[in-house]
Protein backbone atom coordinates (compact mmCIF):
# COMPACT_ATOMS: atom_id res chain seq x y z
CA UNK A 1 0.00 0.00 0.00
CA UNK A 2 2.55 2.48 1.16
CA UNK A 3 4.39 1.86 -2.21
CA UNK A 4 0.89 2.86 -4.29
CA UNK A 5 0.90 5.85 -2.39
CA UNK A 6 4.59 6.76 -2.97
CA UNK A 7 4.29 6.13 -7.01
CA UNK A 8 1.45 8.20 -6.63
CA UNK A 9 3.00 11.12 -5.07
CA UNK A 10 5.85 11.06 -7.33
CA UNK A 11 3.62 11.11 -10.45
CA UNK A 12 1.32 13.99 -8.71
CA UNK A 13 5.30 15.60 -8.35
CA UNK A 14 6.19 14.93 -11.90
CA UNK A 15 2.77 16.16 -12.71
CA UNK A 16 3.22 19.80 -10.90
CA UNK A 17 6.48 20.09 -12.70
CA UNK A 18 5.01 19.23 -16.12
CA UNK A 19 2.26 22.16 -14.57
CA UNK A 20 4.96 24.65 -13.72
CA UNK A 21 6.90 24.63 -17.13
CA UNK A 22 3.50 24.87 -18.74
CA UNK A 23 2.45 27.92 -16.74
CA UNK A 24 6.17 29.35 -17.30
CA UNK A 25 6.28 28.68 -20.86
CA UNK A 26 2.46 29.99 -22.01
CA UNK A 27 3.61 33.25 -19.27
CA UNK A 28 6.75 34.10 -21.24
CA UNK A 29 4.78 33.33 -24.43
CA UNK A 30 2.36 35.98 -23.29
CA UNK A 31 5.01 38.47 -22.08
CA UNK A 32 6.12 38.37 -25.52
CA UNK A 33 2.98 39.05 -27.15
CA UNK A 34 2.35 42.00 -24.58
CA UNK A 35 5.98 43.27 -25.47
CA UNK A 36 5.25 43.17 -28.94
CA UNK A 37 2.05 45.01 -29.66
CA UNK A 38 3.37 47.30 -27.31
CA UNK A 39 6.64 47.87 -29.59
CA UNK A 40 3.89 48.18 -32.76
CA UNK A 41 1.81 50.50 -30.59
CA UNK A 42 5.16 52.81 -30.34
CA UNK A 43 6.65 52.43 -33.62
CA UNK A 44 2.49 53.08 -35.00
CA UNK A 45 2.44 56.23 -33.32
CA UNK A 46 6.27 57.76 -33.65
CA UNK A 47 6.10 56.67 -37.68
CA UNK A 48 2.75 56.17 -38.97
CA UNK A 49 0.19 58.60 -36.76
CA UNK A 50 2.71 61.30 -35.25
CA UNK A 51 1.40 62.92 -31.75
CA UNK A 52 2.40 66.25 -31.41
CA UNK A 53 1.31 68.10 -28.37
CA UNK A 54 0.86 72.09 -27.66
CA UNK A 55 -0.15 74.18 -25.15
CA UNK A 56 -3.52 76.06 -25.24
CA UNK A 57 -5.57 79.09 -23.23
CA UNK A 58 -8.48 78.01 -22.33
CA UNK A 59 -11.19 79.44 -19.53
CA UNK A 60 -9.92 77.58 -16.91
CA UNK A 61 -6.58 77.82 -17.45
CA UNK A 62 -3.41 76.03 -19.60
CA UNK A 63 -4.29 73.04 -21.49
CA UNK A 64 -2.15 70.57 -22.91
CA UNK A 65 -3.74 69.19 -26.32
CA UNK A 66 -2.14 66.44 -28.09
CA UNK A 67 -2.70 65.97 -31.92
CA UNK A 68 -2.49 63.19 -34.76
CA UNK A 69 -0.61 65.85 -37.55
CA UNK A 70 0.05 64.20 -41.04
CA UNK A 71 2.64 65.51 -43.32
CA UNK A 72 0.71 66.98 -46.24
CA UNK A 73 1.43 70.17 -47.91
CA UNK A 74 -0.26 72.62 -45.69
CA UNK A 75 -3.30 74.27 -48.02
CA UNK A 76 -5.18 77.96 -46.80
CA UNK A 77 -7.84 76.88 -44.19
CA UNK A 78 -5.74 74.22 -42.89
CA UNK A 79 -4.85 73.81 -39.50
CA UNK A 80 -1.46 73.29 -38.62
CA UNK A 81 1.11 72.67 -35.76
CA UNK A 82 4.24 74.63 -36.45
CA UNK A 83 7.16 75.44 -34.11
CA UNK A 84 6.76 78.94 -33.16
CA UNK A 85 9.62 81.16 -31.20
CA UNK A 86 10.98 77.42 -30.47
CA UNK A 87 7.62 75.93 -29.00
CA UNK A 88 4.72 73.72 -30.51
CA UNK A 89 1.84 75.98 -31.83
CA UNK A 90 -1.46 75.35 -33.30
CA UNK A 91 -2.84 78.01 -36.27
CA UNK A 92 -4.61 78.38 -38.92
CA UNK A 93 -3.18 78.90 -42.20
CA UNK A 94 -4.42 81.95 -43.94
CA UNK A 95 -2.31 82.66 -47.31
CA UNK A 96 0.21 79.54 -48.94
CA UNK A 97 3.19 81.13 -51.29
CA UNK A 98 2.11 82.59 -53.88
CA UNK A 99 -0.71 84.54 -52.25
CA UNK A 100 -1.27 88.20 -52.00
CA UNK A 101 -1.04 89.63 -48.53
CA UNK A 102 -3.82 92.30 -47.29
CA UNK A 103 -2.13 94.16 -44.29
CA UNK A 104 -3.23 97.18 -42.00
CA UNK A 105 -5.98 98.54 -39.20
CA UNK A 106 -9.24 99.54 -40.70
CA UNK A 107 -9.08 97.27 -43.98
CA UNK A 108 -11.17 94.76 -44.56
CA UNK A 109 -7.97 92.53 -45.06
CA UNK A 110 -7.37 88.87 -43.10
CA UNK A 111 -4.56 90.92 -40.92
CA UNK A 112 -3.92 94.13 -38.79
CA UNK A 113 -0.57 93.29 -38.28
CA UNK A 114 1.81 90.85 -40.15
CA UNK A 115 5.43 89.26 -38.54
CA UNK A 116 7.59 88.84 -40.79
CA UNK A 117 11.59 87.65 -39.57
CA UNK A 118 10.72 88.80 -36.05
CA UNK A 119 9.71 92.06 -37.45
CA UNK A 120 6.13 93.89 -37.43
CA UNK A 121 4.67 95.44 -40.01
CA UNK A 122 1.25 97.56 -39.65
CA UNK A 123 0.68 98.79 -43.56
CA UNK A 124 1.02 97.33 -46.72
CA UNK A 125 3.71 99.89 -47.39
CA UNK A 126 6.05 99.04 -44.66
CA UNK A 127 5.63 95.12 -45.97
CA UNK A 128 6.60 96.21 -49.16
CA UNK A 129 10.01 97.59 -48.44
CA UNK A 130 10.33 93.72 -47.35
CA UNK A 131 8.50 92.09 -49.94
CA UNK A 132 8.14 93.48 -53.52
CA UNK A 133 4.44 92.24 -54.49
CA UNK A 134 2.79 91.77 -51.09
CA UNK A 135 2.90 88.29 -51.44
CA UNK A 136 3.94 85.28 -49.42
CA UNK A 137 7.20 84.49 -49.85
CA UNK A 138 8.00 80.82 -51.84
CA UNK A 139 8.35 77.80 -49.48
CA UNK A 140 6.42 80.09 -47.07
CA UNK A 141 3.22 80.21 -45.44
CA UNK A 142 1.05 82.70 -43.47
CA UNK A 143 -0.66 81.99 -40.15
CA UNK A 144 -3.16 83.33 -38.38
CA UNK A 145 -2.67 84.45 -35.13
CA UNK A 146 -4.50 87.00 -32.55
CA UNK A 147 -2.21 88.82 -30.45
CA UNK A 148 -4.96 89.83 -28.06
CA UNK A 149 -7.10 87.97 -26.04
CA UNK A 150 -10.54 89.47 -27.10
CA UNK A 151 -9.17 88.58 -30.64
CA UNK A 152 -9.61 92.70 -31.56
CA UNK A 153 -6.13 92.95 -32.87
CA UNK A 154 -5.21 90.23 -35.82
CA UNK A 155 -1.91 89.08 -36.56
CA UNK A 156 -0.98 87.23 -39.58
CA UNK A 157 2.64 85.10 -39.21
CA UNK A 158 5.19 84.38 -42.55
CA UNK A 159 6.94 81.26 -41.49
CA UNK A 160 8.96 78.80 -43.58
CA UNK A 161 6.80 75.99 -44.56
CA UNK A 162 10.14 73.93 -42.35
CA UNK A 163 9.00 75.10 -39.47
CA UNK A 164 5.55 73.32 -39.86
CA UNK A 165 5.21 70.32 -38.24
CA UNK A 166 2.12 68.79 -39.84
CA UNK A 167 -1.60 69.54 -41.09
CA UNK A 168 -3.68 68.73 -37.50
CA UNK A 169 -6.09 65.80 -37.92
CA UNK A 170 -7.45 64.47 -34.99
CA UNK A 171 -7.42 65.27 -31.31
CA UNK A 172 -5.94 62.17 -29.15
CA UNK A 173 -5.86 64.02 -25.86
CA UNK A 174 -6.91 65.20 -23.07
CA UNK A 175 -8.73 61.83 -23.23
CA UNK A 176 -12.39 64.00 -23.05
CA UNK A 177 -11.50 65.47 -26.72
CA UNK A 178 -10.33 62.03 -28.47
CA UNK A 179 -11.84 61.69 -31.61
CA UNK A 180 -12.67 65.08 -32.12
CA UNK A 181 -12.02 67.00 -35.02
CA UNK A 182 -9.52 70.23 -34.45
CA UNK A 183 -11.95 72.56 -35.16
CA UNK A 184 -12.86 72.08 -31.34
CA UNK A 185 -9.72 73.97 -30.75
CA UNK A 186 -9.98 77.35 -30.03
CA UNK A 187 -7.06 79.64 -30.70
Amino acid sequence: MSEKISKIRSLCKKNDREDDRVLVKSSFRWLYVVIWILFAFVFLFTNVFRVVSFAIQTDSGIKTVGVIVSSEQPRTGDSVVAVIAQKNAFREVIACSGDEISVGIGKSGLTDCIVYKNQRYFSADELGEVLKDLKVPKNCVLLKDSITENGNFRVGEIVEIKKIIGKADCIVYPFDMLGLSVDKIQN
